[in-house]
């Protein structure tokens, strides 16, 4: 059970950033908001790619 509930927490995660990136936050916002690079790019490609 205890890699479902880390699951839903990396997805709210992305969620957070998707929305962080459709504000216009810049990449260096995001990170300093401890976020990972590699979670900013997740949320990134999901962005760009249903924008």
């Amino acid at each position: 059970m205890c890699n479902w509930s880390e699951s839903i927490r990396e997805r709210e995660r992305i969620d957070i950033i998707e929305k962080m990136i459709k504000a216009n936050a810049t990449k260096e916002r995001i990170i300093s908001y401890g976020f990972t690079e590699d979670e900013y790019t997740e949320a990134g490609s999901s962005v760009y790619v249903t924008s």
